[in-house]
């Protein structure tokens, strides 16, 4: 979307995942916000579910909306409508940055809905310094 590598780059120092770890799995973008992370885990071949509770879900239907292989849901990241293990893979990049909401209620977050799989988060918090939790 904005035609430099600095999402790209931000996804993977915070997943730790390449290209090939997307390929073919159901991956959770909890905080979708606009869609530019959920756009990357597109490209590189997941299917991914795209979450957020605002008004943003909107944009992210604007920008990726009308690909095959991206489904887009306005809801709760801390009451979410999919069973657990419903995910191969999920993550959340700065969703926190933006909300007045605590960071992760725990380091699992948000594995209860990739518990068989992999998730991975980051928040900033008002130091402005990044975090990140990795199960």
């Amino acid at each position: 979307m904005s035609g430099t590598d600095e999402s790209e780059r931000m996804l993977a120092a915070t997943t730790g995942w390449s290209g090939e770890d997307y390929r073919g799995r159901l991956v959770l973008d909890a905080g979708v916000g606009a869609g530019r992370f959920a756009e990357i885990a597109s490209n590189k071949g997941a299917e991914v579910v795209g979450v957020d509770l605002s008004q943003a879900i909107d944009a992210a239907y604007e920008n990726i909306g009308s690909r095959p292989n991206v489904h887009l849901v306005q809801a709760d990241i801390f009451a979410m409508p999919f069973r657990d293990g419903t995910f191969d893979m999920a993550y959340s990049v700065g969703c926190y940055t933006t909300r007045r909401i605590p960071p992760p209620p725990s380091p699992a977050w948000p594995l209860p809905c990739a518990r068989a799989g992999r998730s991975r988060s980051t928040s900033t918090r008002a130091t402005g310094r990044a975090t990140a939790s990795r199960t």
